[in-house]
């Protein structure tokens, strides 16, 4: 997720996966905070064990899950201090100061069940109701729906991750009450550009299940290495697990995630089907000597930057080191990841097979390591798989376009030109009508009525004078002057100064009737409509020519003088 102050920003005081980009704002007592899930890019910047002087002094709202994850995982208890069985403290000969001593400050961690509706202050006496939504990306993970209540029937939403499916499409839609609307959705582009596009993830799933029973079919004694996050790609091993019916090594950490996992879903409370972890749970041994497949980190096979690069020196150092003593003479990789298909190299060496020395000698300084045995190889082959938790670019146009919203904000980009791309590709399928409105009402006010402060004020004005009983006398009083405020407003949409003078004098200083007669005219207005006229009687009329009518769409798409 982009670090970008903007993707984090729900209202005034609430930030969601906001620790490192409001940083600043950790001390507020003001501020609220929402953690969609648990992922290192999205709870970055929130300390482990103790968050010392760093401490929020806020409310983190979450799922069920995530709130054990971050209480049992991170060592942030909901008082604010670090859990008194911290285990790197209890190995530590000396706790420090920040460990042993209770925060000033405190965190609260705040769980709410998928559909549960909770309200978040917003630190200026306003209110977001809110509600989480299963995300189909980890364990935990949610959607977020929120609306403010200055603006009770926009619903706005942020993303997070997820892996779009119809059925969340539904679930979104039936949130919207008669004659709300969807306003700004923070759209997880991970996937964001045309040539990202990978299977079904249940395609997938059976493939690489089918692939491991055939391959601990083989003559040869064989490891099975699957590659996982620290939470999430549950299902794929879920699957794994139940076809070749056998249980699955995990490290400590896996398994005290994978707990976390059951004991959240068990106490959430939604009604939603119990996920594959929760399966998962009970298909597990922490003894690596009595499975053949084993959940390894995402790095341990293979590189995927700047393209895929298998590893298979460490797939057979991993067989040889952490294989429970078993001689494996065969390791089998398998990498899922939405990473397989983003290019034609990664597409073309999906899979990879090598012979390698299974041990090396430890070389001195500066000379390489040689093989123990030349003759004593390891056949390594690392599979790279096309499954994501993340949405391909079809399924994000499918959820836009389900939704029609206002506008769309990415929340994953790698530059500013990228955002820009993104950003003008999916308004594409955004309510055009409903952006026009919004864009005009930002400066006009509600329902883009009325004139701009300072022509609000001008009309004002001239609706309080008294009526006069006698006829009003000649004014020889000079034109209005036009406000620079705006001036400055319809500058800022491409027009020269002059131009804008001139509307404004045309139109009586009334700046929305300017901007709606220079985004319908032909031509700029003289500075006096009278002598326009004179001119326009006198001069030859050219024969008719038949324009293209100019409307708000026009506006829209014309680039910035």
């Amino acid at each position: 997720m982009n670090q970008d102050a903007s993707c984090h920003l729900l209202a005034n005081s609430v930030y969601i996966d906001g620790f490192s980009a409001y940083s600043n704002q950790w001390k507020n007592s003001l501020c609220s905070w929402v953690l969609s899930h648990y992922h290192a890019d999205h709870y970055k910047g929130l300390k482990r064990g103790t968050l010392g002087r760093n401490q929020l002094n806020g409310t983190i709202h979450c799922t069920e899950v995530t709130k054990l994850l971050l209480e049992r995982v991170h060592f942030v208890d909901d008082e604010g201090n670090t859990k008194a069985n911290n285990t790197k403290a209890n190995n530590t000969k000396a706790k420090t100061k920040a460990e042993t001593t209770p925060l000033q400050q405190t965190t609260k961690i705040q769980s709410h069940s998928y559909g549960e509706e909770f309200e978040v202050k917003d630190g200026k006496g306003g209110v977001l109701s809110c509600t989480f939504l299963p995300a189909n990306h980890c364990p935990g993970a949610a959607i977020l729906l929120f609306s403010t209540s200055s603006d009770p029937k926009t619903i706005n939403i942020h993303c997070g991750d997820m892996r779009y499916s119809p059925s969340m499409l539904e679930a979104v839609l039936e949130r919207r009450e008669k004659g709300a609307k969807f306003g700004e959705i923070f759209l997880d582009t991970t996937y964001g550009f045309p040539k990202y596009s990978f299977p079904p993830q249940q395609s997938v799933i059976d493939s690489v299940a089918l692939s491991v029973v055939s391959e601990l079919s083989h003559p040869s004694r064989t490891l099975i290495l699957l590659s996982c996050y620290s939470i999430g790609k549950e299902k794929l091993l879920a699957e794994c697990a139940m076809q070749t019916a056998k249980k699955l090594y995990v490290n400590p950490k896996k398994a005290l995630m994978l707990q976390c996992v059951k004991d959240g879903s068990l106490d959430d409370g939604s009604g939603v089907p119990p996920s594959a972890a929760l399966n998962l749970i009970t298909s597990t041994t922490s003894d690596p000597a009595s499975s053949p497949i084993h959940v390894i980190p995402m790095n341990v096979a293979g590189e995927m930057f700047p393209y895929f690069i298998p590893d298979y020196r460490n797939c057979a150092d991993y067989a040889d080191k952490h294989g429970g003593g078993i001689r494996y003479d065969r390791v089998v990789a398998f990498i899922p990841t939405g990473w397989a298909n983003a290019t034609n190299w990664n597409r073309k060496n999906a899979t990879n097979m090598k012979q390698v020395p299974r041990r090396m000698k430890k070389g001195d300084k500066g000379v390489m390591k040689t093989a123990e045995d030349e003759n004593d190889l390891v056949e390594v082959t690392v599979n790279l798989v096309g499954y994501s938790e993340h949405s391909t670019y079809k399924e994000l146009v499918a959820f836009v376009e389900g939704l029609k919203p206002v506008k769309v904000t990415p929340t994953v980009y790698s530059s500013e030109e990228k955002r820009k791309k993104i950003t003008d590709d999916f308004n594409k399928y955004c309510d055009r009508g409903a952006a026009k409105e919004k864009f005009l009402s930002s400066f006009f006010g509600e329902g883009g009525s009325g004139g701009s402060k300072s022509s609000k004020k001008h009309q004002a004005t001239a609706v309080s004078k008294p009526s006069m009983s006698s006829p009003p006398k000649p004014s020889f009083a000079l034109p209005p002057v036009p406000s620079e405020g705006d001036v400055a407003l319809i500058t800022s949409m491409g027009f020269s100064a002059s131009v804008a003078e001139a509307a404004l004098a045309f139109s009586k200083n009334n700046a929305q009737r300017a901007v709606e007669y220079l985004l319908s005219s032909s031509s700029p207005p003289h500075q006096n409509p009278q002598k326009r006229q004179a001119s326009d009687k006198n001069s030859p009329k050219p024969p008719p020519k038949r324009e293209k009518t100019k409307t708000l769409d026009s506006f829209f798409l014309r680039p910035k003088k």
